[in-house]
């Protein structure tokens, strides 16, 4: 779309409003690009006035980033100055230069309903706090102060009139407004991490209640519902309140259970009476949260209420001929226990999955959590993104509240121990450490780990000896699983689909999966037969389902199937449990085969016994990377002495010694000599009181003993593997 020059007033140009950038939120900046700044006659930072369809209001004008992805005649506001004008995303406004004058005095009146105005004093405050702001008289300004969180106030009046630029010096008179918000003002700036997702749902409400017009042209009715499906927590009810706001279309929020009545008849009534209130209020947007616990199937519950209560629903949204004017939004997290008549187009039109974001989205929502906190320059928000795998969007607003109240016992901790009042001290020196958002993040436990218990590994690839190929190999892999994006067709096809570690007991599969995981700072969610086997018919399958919905939530992780001839073995294998084995076995090649096209999980099986695994578990298009652990060489055996016995002091020379007379043993032989060893070591000095400790040539005798013991009895369990 080119640019679109003003019609009306030829010193000015005409804009299409976008949503601002996160970091924008508040400060009355706008931005558009430098082409567009010099046709205009202006520099950054100057003021600009912008004529919106209801009213005008004026704010300072800023550069656009030339690599952001808009159309040129774009320009960025936030959702105060889009109100302040009256418009939403995609409306047109006009921009022209304006000369501010200087204010002398400004009344202001506070728009939250039981907010108290600030006194004489307080007030000034705020005349520092707006400096170099302008506004205009009806405008809505934002203030963030600290301790009280963010405060909006309507500019009532000013001296002189017209568009002026707040100063320090100017008075500021703070009177008591009968205007009281209802709702806390919601805009698309709030949601981080759910732009596709936002589209999708942008495209089906605005569409209808912005250009009617258009759908009546083309002959189409409007879609009646969306059923929006993710994790408690992940931004449901954040979107539909957002959506409402921009469209200014009357919010109508609904809990499930809050419907159900005891009574004949009442639940019903309840339905008709909230559709004929949205129908005169149009538009209007329904919004009903934990769908489910209304409109469970009706196959599966024993309750006349519930059947009658979803029949209505059905009967509703049948009815509805508003022209787009009423949409139907309903939000659950268990979209399979919904009634499937309700799923069926011409009621719930569409379906959108609401995921947990990536790291880049968490990095958006981290940004607008933050952007009213006063942040330490030490703090870095990528760094915090990529450590918190599996947090939704409430878990992160979570853990900045957290970091905030650590800031706040460290302070308050601070000022008693130098006898302060915290009351009258000088908090402008008070910043959140990158320190604070770490100990929250200890105490902070995500959502969408709390049932499964992912683990964190804290090894890192140089912590295994040994296997200096495989290591390479696996983190080039990696490297490219991780960090190639979806446009990246070339490299993401090359990908194998899972990692198939095979050989001897302590040859290192486990500890090199979780090590894997740990240099690259994933979770690692293990699977194990004992948490999926179950004497109920389909518990086994669900519980599969389960653990690789979890690991999609959590993504990107690690999925380890450990021992995974116990989860997926030969379906011939004709044991009394062949009928769950078979079934469990189905289930997981399903759930892998979805699994694979989600790159972000990594699937890695384990076993000693390749021949007890299922044959179709090892096609291509599943494992594609099978590794064969052999025993350690001697080199590699020398390398695990040193990663495990570097504290006991023993030399190069001993380590070699060492390595050379220990054929035979695997690396977990090799810990656990070094183990015995350490015991003796402290054995012996707890023994004598802390007077005797054994010399270096002690240690290396007492591993050399070890050592030919561990080898000796390796030999004989060969031997008698060989005979069997």
């Amino acid at each position: 779309m080119s640019w679109i020059p003003n019609k009306i007033e030829t010193k000015g140009l005409t804009f299409i409003v976008d949503e601002a950038q996160a970091g924008d939120v508040g400060k009355g900046i706008v931005r558009v690009y430098q082409d567009r700044m010099d046709e205009l006659g202006v520099k950054p930072t100057d003021v600009v006035e912008i004529v919106g369809s209801a009213r005008s209001t004026v704010a300072r004008i800023h550069i656009m980033d030339p690599s952001a992805n808009v159309p040129p005649n774009v320009v960025r506001m936030d959702g105060l100055i889009r109100e302040n004008t009256g418009d939403g995303i995609d409306d047109f406004v006009d921009i022209r230069k304006c000369e501010p004058k200087q204010c002398e005095t400004m009344l202001i009146a506070p728009t939250e309903s039981g907010q108290s105005p600030p006194g004489e004093e307080e007030a000034q405050q705020l005349a520092m706090m707006l400096a170099k702001r302008p506004v205009l008289t009806g405008d809505k300004i934002e203030v963030q102060i600290f301790g009280l969180g963010s405060k909006t106030f309507l500019v009532e009046g000013t001296s002189p009139q017209g568009p002026v630029i707040i100063n320090p010096s100017t008075f500021v008179r703070v009177k008591k407004s009968d205007m009281a918000e209802k709702e806390s003002r919601i805009s698309y700036e709030d949601i981080g991490g759910l732009d596709e997702e936002l589209k999708k749902i942008r495209e089906i409400v605005e569409y209808p209640m912005r250009y009617p017009e258009i759908f009546t042209k083309l002959g189409i009715e409007p879609l009646k519902g969306i059923l929006m499906i993710g994790p408690s927590g992940v931004g449901k009810t954040l979107i539909a309140r957002a959506v409402a706001n921009e469209v200014k279309a009357r919010f109508i929020h609904i809990d499930g259970p809050e419907v159900m009545n005891k009574f004949y008849g009442e639940s019903e009534a309840r339905l008709r009476q909230i559709f004929t209130e949205a129908a005169s209020n149009a538009p209007a947007i329904i919004f009903i949260d934990e769908i489910d616990a209304i409109c469970p199937k009706r196959t599966e519950t024993h309750g006349n209420v519930e059947k009658r209560v979803v029949a209505q629903l059905l009967v509703l949204m049948d009815g509805l001929k508003s022209r787009g004017q009423v949409i139907v939004i309903g939000a659950t997290n268990i979209p399979n226990m919904l009634d499937p008549a309700l799923r069926r187009p011409g009621r719930f039109d569409r379906e959108i999955i609401i995921n947990p974001s990536s790291r880049v989205g968490r990095h958006q929502i981290l940004k607008i959590h933050t952007r009213r906190m006063p942040l330490a320059k030490n703090v870095d928000l990528e760094r915090l993104a990529e450590l918190t795998h599996g947090f939704v969007g409430s878990d992160l607003a979570a853990l900045c509240k957290e970091a905030g109240m650590v800031t706040l016992r460290r302070v308050l901790s601070k000022m008693r121990a130098d006898g302060i009042n915290p009351s009258e001290s000088d908090l402008s020196h008070v910043y959140v450490e990158q320190a604070d958002f770490l100990n929250a993040f200890r105490g902070t436990e995500p959502s969408a780990m709390r049932e499964f218990l992912p683990e964190r590994p804290l090894i890192k690839l140089k912590d295994v000896g040994g296997l200096q190929e495989v290591k390479k190999n696996l983190g080039m892999v990696m490297e490219i699983c991780l960090h190639a994006s979806a446009d990246e067709k070339d490299a993401r096809a090359i990908l194998p689909r899972g990692f198939f570690f095979t050989g001897g007991p302590g040859t290192g599969k486990t500890m090199l999966a979780k090590a894997l995981a740990g240099e690259y700072e994933l979770p690692v969610l293990s699977v194990h037969s004992s948490a999926l086997f179950s004497k109920y018919v389909g518990e086994s399958e669900k519980g599969v389902s389960e653990v690789f919905k979890k690991a999609k939530h959590i993504a990107p992780c690690v999925l380890l199937l450990d021992e995974v001839d116990t989860i997926a073995p030969t379906r011939a294998s004709g044991s009394v449990y062949a009928g769950t084995e078979q079934r469990l076995v189905n289930q997981l090649l399903v759930e892998i085969d979805k699994a694979v096209a989600f790159q972000d999980i990594i699937i890695i099986a384990t076993t000693n016994r390749m021949d007890l695994v299922d044959t179709a578990l090892l096609r291509s298009g599943r494992f594609d990377y099978v590794v064969q652990f052999e025993l350690p060489t001697e080199s590699e055996r020398a390398e695990i002495f040193r990663l495990h016995a570097g504290d006991l002091g023993i030399g190069e020379e001993s380590i070699a010694k060492l390595a050379k007379i220990s054929e035979g043993i695997n690396g977990s032989d090799i810990e656990s000599c070094c183990r015995r060893v350490r015991m003796l070591k402290m054995s012996t000095f707890f023994k004598s009181g802390g007077t005797k400790e054994l010399t270096h040539d002690e240690i290396v005798d007492e591993f050399e003993r070890v050592v030919i013991e561990m080898t000796m009895k390796a030999k004989a369990v060969n031997a008698k593997d060989k005979k069997e």
